[in-house]
């Protein structure tokens, strides 16, 4: 099984340490690449008796051996407990009520011990679906991220670009704009952010850009009133889905579109429809994109928070 387009392709098996000795007859052996894919999670939860049975694994086994690891003082934080804090968090995402707790849990964990994501393997792997997941719940519930992004800034993986690196920094840019947004946007700051998002679209080398795009309509072959755009790697979707984004949070989040005045309504209104397009251009990403399951888990939760934006009849009914 392949890893999650927006990880580091670099992960370091988890070892015979003390923390992981007692699971190692767990009930659902996974390799360290499956296990925190989110490819990996649409099996396990498609049967719902499966589903309930796993849950009560999770919660009677795996938080019992997990929290007493925690508490312990003794105990030094690495990757291999962040990775089973990760996991956790992946299957509270889909459960019924999703409560936030692993994601708090992971989130701590992260701001304690900020190096994980200048070390790379599995801690940065860990690391960087904590701070995806982060970005879906702030978006939702407009407040500030819980991650500490300044140590993103070092993650190991930049040292060496690749796709999947680019679009890290998609990603990581993305959150940066959100954060700024719920924490106070001001002027320069917007400025610093909106040059930073042009410059990761400018430098994308030749291979990264869309090979096809085309504006959707209903009589088009696909069907879908969605934006069309052909890329060759699942990276690529994720990057051009985070960069859209950050571009619509830039221009909702503008300070001077927050100034009370009539030229201010006239300039929103002029906003408010790139908005729109750039709202179009992540959803039909992940439309377009079926297989790259991330997209799709960042879209819905786009939908959540600025489905408002979708006035058109066509649009609301796909």
């Amino acid at each position: 099984m392949s890893l999650g387009p927006t990880i580091p392709a670099s992960l370091i098996p988890i070892g015979a340490s003390a923390e992981n000795e007692v699971v190692d007859d767990n009930h659902f052996p996974l390799s360290p690449q499956s296990s925190i894919s989110p490819y990996g999670f649409g099996s396990p939860l498609s049967n719902r008796e499966e589903a309930r049975y796993l849950m009560h694994y999770i919660q009677d086994c795996a938080l019992r051996i997990l929290i007493p690891i925690l508490d312990d003082s003794d105990v030094s934080i690495n990757e291999n407990l962040l990775a089973a804090v990760v996991l956790l968090r992946l299957y509270e995402e889909m459960t019924e009520v999703d409560a936030g707790i692993h994601l708090q849990g992971g989130s701590r964990l992260l701001n304690d011990v900020s190096n994980f994501a200048a070390r790379g393997g599995l801690g940065e792997a860990a690391s960087w679906i904590v701070l995806r997941q982060d970005l879906h719940v702030s978006l939702i519930r407009s407040e500030p991220m819980r991650v500490n992004l300044s140590s993103y800034e070092q993650a190991k993986s930049f040292e060496h670009p690749n796709d999947e690196t680019i679009t890290n920094r998609a990603v990581l840019l993305c959150c940066q704009v959100l954060a700024a947004a719920f924490g106070g946007l001001d002027t320069n700051t917007w400025a610093r952010l909106n040059d930073e998002v042009a410059q990761w679209h400018d430098n994308l080398p030749p291979h990264y850009r869309p090979h096809y795009c085309s504006a959707g309509t209903p009589d088009s072959k696909t069907g879908s009133v969605f934006p069309i755009m052909w890329l060759t790697h699942p990276a690529h979707v994720l990057g051009f889905q985070h960069y859209h984004l950050a571009r619509m949070f830039l221009q909702i989040f503008e300070p001077r579109l927050w100034l009370p005045s009539l030229h201010t309504v006239e300039e929103r209104l002029i906003v408010d429809k790139s908005v729109l397009s750039h709202l179009r251009m992540a959803i039909g990403l992940a439309i377009h994109n079926a297989s790259v399951v991330g997209a799709t888990f960042t879209a819905h939760h786009v939908l959540y928070a600025c489905g408002i934006y979708f006035s058109d009849f066509a649009e609301r009914r796909e």
